[in-house]
């Protein structure tokens, strides 16, 4: 488990880090998540799953799910003894502690209105995660914002060096402090060791994150709280495209707009139409207009009806639809959707797992060319299959400054 690029795997032989992890009330506690020895007494606790559609069909004496969310109940984490996190009443915190969860001390010069209300989200999980700025955490953010506009940053671009190492960025920065951009230090490694793997809890600080793309991971992905940080910054850049969308969606437009030049077309990336912005919209020399929507596999089930919604009607107003996908999993997926809630129809029914992207592009394309057919989507392809029609082994020579020339 790596929480950073910085840190490496921790090895660590504490009998606590795989051991099973049990639920139970406690005198002044309303309820207690730890692991437990195997010699260990564990009949008057609940089992309590790591995974999440496993911890969904149990019943437990108490739905902390429920109480990460809410503000009834003050989440603390311990290592005393061993790594545990408890769930304490509003009363039970206050004669824990000797001061009210929700009215903590309040600093000089801060409404009283303001700071309970501040503190009623953070117990609920709903606050925006904390992280002080320092100067290297500031400068880290501000080259992955212009890295992400399509700069060339410490000598290196997004497209051209496919996705460089984020120690390509930070060669000169403290690596230690950086750490506070990917996961909440202040937790401590026993509980992060203890309780990571585990759906239901978040280590994470909430700005930086890991995320696999052109094949290979890539430290530098910005969670919606980092891109929201970041363009709320009048100090830093702010970002270009979608604020709700990732670095894969990102990348996959710039590679989609590069394949669109170099077939020579005139190219609008997030464009402003009446359907709404559309991800890449192009015209080829004989005038035909193209819609190109991103996917990915972060998108939810409404994401993905929306999405044809649009391409239906920008196809009713003349576009040729096309949808490139951040993998073949995901395409057929959002394809199978489509045709599960009867926005669509193709001739053969839903994909199996394993289709093929060539066989699957030419049953896309022959239901799209079938006018007996409602299915409105002419092509589509994935952000590595861009990635080798344009500057993989399929793609033209291409110069560095002609990728840095590109608006996208």
């Amino acid at each position: 488990m790596r929480l950073s690029p910085f840190n490496r795997n921790p090895d660590s032989e504490d009998w606590f880090v795989d051991a099973p992890l049990y639920g139970g009330e406690g005198y002044d506690i309303t309820y207690e998540i730890m692991p437990m020895r195997s010699d260990e007494d564990v009949s008057n606790y609940d089992r309590i799953p790591r995974n999440g559609d496993d911890l969904d069909k149990e019943e437990l004496a108490f739905d902390f799910s429920s109480a990460m969310r809410g503000s009834d109940y003050v989440e603390v984490y311990s290592s005393f003894d061993r790594p545990s996190i408890k769930w304490y009443s509003r009363s039970e915190f206050k004669a824990e502690f000797r001061y009210d969860p929700l009215n903590p001390p309040k600093p000089q010069d801060v409404d009283e209105t303001e700071w309970e209300q501040l503190h009623e989200r953070r117990i609920a999980g709903s606050a925006e995660p904390t992280i002080h700025d320092t100067e290297d955490r500031v400068i880290f953010l501000d080259r992955i914002a212009r890295l992400w506009n399509g700069e060339s940053v410490c000598g290196v671009h997004l497209l051209w060096d496919q996705c460089p190492a984020v120690t390509d960025l930070t060669a000169d920065l403290d690596h230690d402090d950086l750490n506070h951009l990917y996961y909440n230090t202040n937790l401590g490694w026993e509980i992060i060791l203890t309780f990571a793997d585990a759906d239901w809890f978040d280590y994470s600080s909430g700005f930086l994150k890991s995320t696999t793309l052109l094949r290979k991971p890539v430290w530098y992905d910005l969670t919606q709280a980092g891109r929201t940080r970041i363009n709320n910054d009048d100090d830093l850049p702010d970002l270009h495209g979608d604020l709700n969308e990732g670095l894969t969606h990102r990348v996959t437009v710039g590679l989609t707009v590069l394949d669109e030049l170099i077939a020579g077309h005139e190219v609008q990336p997030y464009a402003e139409l009446d359907a709404g912005v559309v991800d890449v919209v192009s015209k080829d020399a004989a005038g035909r207009r193209y819609a190109i929507e991103i996917l990915t596999d972060h998108h939810g089930w409404g994401n993905y009806e929306q999405t044809y919604r649009k391409l239906r009607e920008l196809f009713n107003k003349g576009f040729q639809p096309i949808v490139v996908f951040d993998t073949r999993a995901t395409a057929y997926k959002v394809f199978n959707y489509w045709l599960r809630e009867r926005l669509a129809e193709l001739p053969n029914g839903t994909f199996d797992s394993d289709y093929s992207i060539s066989k699957g592009r030419e049953q896309i394309q022959a239901a799209y060319n079938d006018s007996n057919t409602a299915w409105i989507v002419s092509d589509w392809s994935t952000t590595w299959r861009k990635w080798e029609d344009t500057l993989g082994p399929n793609g033209p020579e291409l110069t560095r400054e002609q990728i840095l020339s590109i608006n996208w």
